[in-house]
């Protein structure tokens, strides 16, 4: 009998941890302005099943990568734990106006406005 390790079929994975975010995402109707939707992953990030299988396949889809990219917040929390478990660096991106210059810089629109994000002049190679 042969001792080859199984690989679980990526569709299924992928199932299960969308069911479990499911599961674990609090929304949170009209926040921060009536009309948006507002997805809450504190849950997810507290639970250590959650925080587990969401770093697990957001490391499978970005494997290889050289650098992971973090998002003023949340991303800082899970941009880190995927980095770690691909053994790269993290490139923490700051809401506009957090880092010293010189910086790069984009502004995108939300549902309720406009946002920029940040990362230092040179940080990318």
């Amino acid at each position: 009998m042969g001792g080859g390790a199984v690989t679980p079929d990526r569709g299924a994975v992928a199932e299960s941890v969308t069911d479990l975010l499911v599961a674990l995402t609090r929304e949170v109707p009209d926040f921060p302005e009536p009309g948006v939707l507002f997805r809450d992953l504190t849950p997810v990030l507290a639970d250590d099943r959650g925080f587990a299988a969401v770093t697990s396949a957001l490391a499978a889809i970005v494997e290889g990568a050289d650098l992971i990219a973090g998002v003023d917040a949340r991303g800082f929390l899970l941009g880190g734990a995927v980095a770690h478990r691909l053994g790269v660096g993290v490139l923490a991106v700051r809401k506009g106006g957090k880092l010293p210059p010189p910086v790069h810089s984009r502004t995108y629109s939300l549902e309720y406005g406009t946002a920029t994000l940040e990362i230092p002049a040179g940080a990318i190679e």
